[in-house]
């Protein structure tokens, strides 16, 4: 029996984190621009522009600010992303016919219908243990020595990988114990596996959007910026209550 994988669990769970606090700066980050357009000076003199003007300068700032809101969506739904767990992987391995293949061929012509299957299956060892399938892991190691140690406490015997297990054998009790302890780390560990590589593929697809965003973003303000420029209105004069104009007698 392998080793119970507590540290790749750490791993995956600090990588997880560390994603998270990314995005987190990413929204802390995008927000601030976001109030610094709508708080800035020019926004409040639009009002001084000619109509012209002052159409292309909030235009300008609408480009800006929905740059601004795709990018802070984006980063929402990264965080909000809701992974597949253990029995829904499972599921999806039976409806793709995946335990009736042959593994190495499955792994080969999965990966345009389920990607995350594939990566799974390429790190057997990291994320299954010796389970051959994602099904066998949870039936087998969670599942079956659940039910066997439910037995055995009901002072029951029951066969459980090819072991017959009694239970007035505190050996047999303890083997079963150390097998879901097992079952159990390796199930959270490919749920938090599974989660952070999916969190990391939107994130990744965010980034490549945010490169074109920011030039969406630079546009508008310095369409937003310019305006005020091309488009001021001019003053009219100043008059002065209680003066009189100059009379030439």
């Amino acid at each position: 029996m392998t080793e119970t994988p507590t540290s790749q669990l750490d791993y995956f769970e600090l990588k997880t984190e560390s994603l998270a606090g990314t995005l987190k700066w990413l929204v802390a980050s995008t927000g601030a621009l976001a109030v610094a357009v709508i708080a800035g000076p020019q926004l409040t003199s639009i009002q001084d522009l000619r109509l012209w003007a002052a159409l292309i300068a909030i235009l300008g700032a609408v480009v800006a600010l929905s740059a601004v809101g795709i990018v802070l969506f984006g980063a929402a739904r990264v965080l909000a992303l809701d992974a597949p767990t253990v029995t829904e992987l499972s599921n999806l391995e039976l409806d793709l016919g995946l335990l009736q293949t042959n593994e190495l061929a499955a792994t080969e012509n999965i990966g345009a219908e389920a990607p995350m299957l594939k990566w799974v299956y390429e790190r057997r060892t990291q994320l299954r243990g010796e389970s051959r399938s994602i099904t066998e892991l949870y039936t087998d190691e969670f599942v079956g020595s659940s039910l066997a140690l439910a037995a055995l406490e009901r002072k029951q015997p029951f066969a459980l990988a090819g072991r017959k297990l009694q239970p007035s054998e505190p050996s047999d009790i303890a083997w079963v114990k150390a097998k879901r302890a097992q079952g159990i780390a390796y199930i959270q560990q490919l749920e938090s596996a599974v989660a952070y590589r999916q969190r990391l593929e939107v994130y990744q697809r965010l980034v490549k959007r945010i490169r074109g965003l920011s030039i969406w973003f630079v546009a508008g303000i310095f369409v937003f910026a310019l305006a005020p420029v091309l488009g001021s209105a001019p003053k009219s004069a100043e008059f002065t209550p209680g003066a009189r104009p100059n009379s030439c007698y």
